[in-house]
């Protein structure tokens, strides 16, 4: 009799998972990904569950990537019981044009570009503007700088 091969399918897994049902093969624990999972799982209209998901499985998934039927355990608590549907959550492409007046507000306090961004949130335009001058900042700089303040 031949064998029969594993394949691997995630909407089953998922349904499994929203159903509370935590009986995986050896082949589907080897095959589950639980970084992906949990983004999948986190793709539905229950507010409840995305909520669960990032405080008991996202919040481990690197570091338990190891035990993969704990995190199916904390997947499983963070599930309704019942068939849900599920989408993939897309990542938001950022852009990789960084902003002027951040770069500014960043170099002036020596801030990672996150923080500087929130900085910049909170000064006036004038004081990113006399910022960039007192580090030397060229006229085409400040022209560009000034533009990108009028539009915020």
């Amino acid at each position: 009799m031949a064998e029969r091969k594993f394949k691997y399918d995630i909407f089953n897994i998922l349904g499994r998972l929203s159903q509370k049902q935590r009986d995986f093969s050896e082949d589907e624990l080897k095959a589950i990904q639980p970084l992906v999972v949990t983004r999948w799982l986190t793709g539905t209209s229950s507010e409840r569950q995305i909520t669960m998901i990032n405080m008991f499985a996202n919040r481990y998934c690197f570091s338990l990537q190891h035990h993969k039927e704990l995190l199916i355990n904390l997947m499983t608590i963070a599930c309704p019981g019942k068939f849900a549907r599920h989408n993939w959550v897309k990542r938001t492409a950022k852009s990789s044009k960084t902003k002027l007046s951040d770069a500014v507000v960043a170099s002036y306090y020596h801030y990672p570009l996150r923080r500087a961004t929130e900085a910049a949130n909170m000064l006036d335009d004038d004081t990113i503007i006399g910022y960039a001058e007192e580090m030397g900042y060229q006229k085409e700089q400040i022209r560009d700088l000034k533009k990108e303040l009028k539009t915020r």
